[in-house]
C-alpha cells in the first residue's frame, strides 16, 4: 500500500484531530483521545516555539482556554525571568533533540492566567508529524510534593534545633542482633548528665553507662525492640557517669526507622534523681513513724503491765493474805475435824492462789515481748504449750491483728494462754486450732481442740474423766471479754472436742 505522504499542519482542531501518527496506521481520533485522557497538561510546540496543541488538561491547569494559547509562544507559560533563558534552552533542544524525562533536577516554575506561579516538572520529546517536526511537553503539578519537601525540611531543621540545643538529654542510637544500641548522635545536654564530652559518647553503646543491676530489663528491652513487640517504652533506669556517681532517669525510647534487622531509635533521658531520693527518703521516715507507734505501743502496754502487776500485788495479794489468814485463825480454833481440815484446804487453795498471781505478774513484767508485735505473741503462746499438748497448734490471724490497743491485746493474750492451758491439761487432744481474726470492729478469737469434751459444768467444780476441773480458767476468760464489753462461751462435748470463742468490740489503733 502506497503511504501517504501529504502534509498537515501541527494544529489542535478538535473537528480534524492532529493524526500522531502515519495514515497506515490506527486512526489518529484514538491519538486524540489518548492525549485527552492524559492526566498531565500536553503541548505541542512547532520549531518557532509557538503553540499549536494543548489538552483539557492544559486549560484546567493554567486557566487558559486552548484558543487562548494557540499560535501563542510557549514562554507565556513562564514566569517573565526565565522567558529569555528559555528561548535559548529551546533553541539548544532542538539542535539536539532527546527525550528528556520528569525529575531530572530541574527546578521549574510555571505561570497561570491569573499570574499565579507553581512549580512544575516537564517532560520533553521529540515530535515529527506529516512532515513537521515539534516537541510534545508533558507539564505536571508539582505544589503538593515541594510542598510537603518544604514541611520535612522544616520539620527536619527543628529537630536538629531540639535535639542538639535541647535541655532534654538525647541520643540517637543503632540496634541490631550484634550489637547494643551503639550511639550514632548525641546532644550536649546527654554529655552533661553523663559528664563526658560527645565525643566520647559517639560510637559507644549507652549500655556501657547503663547500671549493672539493670542489665537484664535494658537486654529484654532490645530484644522487645528489635522484634518489634514493643516499638516504644518508658522506664526507670540508672546511669553510671565517669566520675562514678549514680544518676536516675526516666528514660524513653523510640523507634525512628527499621531497615532489616538494623533499627535506628530515639532515646530522651529526664534526670529524676531527686524524685528518688525523695521517694527513698519518705520510705525511711513512713519505718520510723511505724517504728516510733510500736514504741509508743510498746510503752502503753508496759504501763498496763505495771499498773495491772501493782494493783494485783498490792490489792488483790493483800486481801487473800489477809483472808487465808483469818482462815488459819479461825481453823485453829474449830474443834470439829472436818471442818478444820475443809478450812486447811482452804488456806492452802489460797496460798497457791498467791503464788499463781505473783507467776502472773511476773509474766507481765518479764515474759511478754512486745516488740514482736500481737502477732508474734499469739504464736509464743503456742509455742510455749507445745510441749504440755505434745504438739505445736495450728495458728490461723486474719487482719491488722498487731494494731489492736495494748489493753485489749493484754486481755485477749491472757484468755489465749488459759484456754491452752486447759486444753494441755484436760483435753488429751492431738490437734489444736487457734483463730484470731479482727474485722468490722470486732476481735474474735476461738480455741479449738479435738479432745475428750465434756459435759459442761452447772457449779464451779465438776469432774472430767476422773480429773477436777474448777472452772476457774472459763470464768476468768468469760470475765476478761465481758470486762471489754464483750462475751465468751465454751462448746463442748463428750467425744467431740471443746470450742472456747472469745469475742470483744475493737477496731486497730483504738483502746475500748
Amino acid at each position: 500500500m502506497a503511504r501517504n505522504t501529504e502534509r498537515r499542519p501541527l494544529v489542535n482542531d478538535p473537528a480534524e484531530p492532529l493524526d500522531l501518527r502515519a495514515h497506515d496506521e490506527p486512526d489518529g481520533a484514538i491519538a486524540w483521545a489518548m492525549v485527552e485522557a492524559s492526566p498531565d497538561a500536553l503541548v505541542v510546540v512547532d520549531d518557532d516555539g509557538l503553540i499549536t496543541l494543548v489538552n483539557s488538561q492544559t486549560e484546567v491547569l493554567f486557566g487558559y482556554d486552548r484558543t487562548e494559547l494557540l499560535g501563542q509562544p510557549v514562554e507565556m507559560l513562564l514566569n517573565e525571568e526565565l522567558r529569555s533563558t528559555h528561548v535559548a534552552h529551546r533553541r539548544r533542544f532542538a539542535a539536539h533533540p532527546g527525550v528528556r524525562s520528569m525529575g531530572s533536577g530541574l527546578e521549574l516554575s510555571a505561570l497561570r492566567a491569573d499570574g499565579a506561579e507553581f512549580p512544575v516538572e516537564i517532560s520533553l520529546s521529540p515530535l515529527k508529524a506529516h512532515g513537521q517536526r515539534g516537541v510534545i511537553a508533558a507539564i505536571r503539578d508539582v505544589t503538593e510534593r515541594v510542598e510537603a519537601q518544604v514541611r520535612e525540611r522544616e520539620i527536619a531543621t527543628r529537630f536538629r534545633s531540639a535535639f542538639g540545643d535541647g535541655p532534654v538529654p538525647m541520643t540517637i542510637a543503632e540496634i541490631s542482633p550484634d550489637s547494643d544500641r551503639v550511639i550514632v548522635e548525641a546532644n550536649q545536654a546527654m554529655a552533661d548528665l553523663l559528664g563526658c564530652p560527645i565525643e566520647h559518647l559517639i560510637g559507644r553503646s549507652i549500655m556501657d553507662f547503663g547500671h549493672p543491676d539493670d542489665r537484664r530489663a535494658d537486654d529484654e528491652a532490645t530484644a522487645a525492640q528489635l522484634s518489634n513487640e514493643e516499638p516504644t517504652f518508658t522506664t526507670r533506669k540508672r546511669y553510671i557517669r565517669a566520675d562514678g556517681t549514680t544518676v536516675w532517669v526516666q528514660l524513653t525510647v523510640a523507634i525512628l526507622h527499621r531497615e532489616g534487622d538494623l533499627v535506628r531509635t530515639i532515646a530522651h533521658s529526664i534526670d529524676i534523681t531527686a524524685e528518688v531520693l525523695a521517694e527513698a527518703q519518705k520510705a525511711r521516715n513512713q519505718e520510723a513513724l511505724e517504728q516510733a507507734r510500736l514504741a509508743e505501743q510498746r510503752a502503753e502496754l508496759l504501763e498496763d503491765r505495771e499498773r495491772i502487776g501493782r494493783d494485783m500485788h498490792d490489792k488483790v495479794i493483800g486481801r487473800l493474805f489477809a483472808t487465808g489468814m483469818t482462815v488459819q485463825a479461825t481453823a485453829a480454833v474449830v474443834t470439829d475435824q472436818a471442818i478444820r481440815e475443809r478450812l486447811t484446804t482452804a488456806v492452802a487453795e489460797i496460798d497457791e492462789g498467791i503464788r499463781e498471781i505473783r507467776t502472773t505478774i511476773y509474766g507481765l513484767r518479764s515474759q511478754m515481748d512486745w516488740g514482736k508485735g500481737v502477732r508474734g505473741e499469739i504464736l509464743a503462746a503456742a509455742v510455749d504449750h507445745s510441749q504440755a499438748l505434745g504438739f505445736e497448734p495450728r495458728v490461723d490471724l486474719t487482719g491488722p491483728i498487731d494494731d489492736l490497743s495494748p489493753s485489749i491485746a493484754v486481755e485477749m493474750l491472757a484468755a489465749l494462754r488459759e484456754a491452752l492451758t486447759n486444753a494441755s491439761k484436760y483435753a488429751r487432744a492431738n490437734a489444736v486450732t487457734i483463730a484470731v481474726t479482727l474485722r468490722d470492729d470486732h476481735l474474735k478469737m476461738s480455741v479449738s481442740d479435738n479432745g475428750l469434751g465434756f459435759v459442761l459444768p452447772d457449779h464451779a467444780t465438776t469432774s472430767r474423766e476422773g480429773e477436777p476441773f474448777t472452772g476457774k480458767g472459763l470464768a476468768n476468760i468469760i470475765a476478761r471479754a465481758e470486762a471489754l464489753g464483750g462475751n465468751a462461751s465454751i462448746d463442748s462435748l463428750p467425744g467431740a472436742g471443746t470450742t472456747v470463742l472469745w469475742t470483744v468490740p475493737a477496731s486497730p489503733n483504738s483502746d475500748t
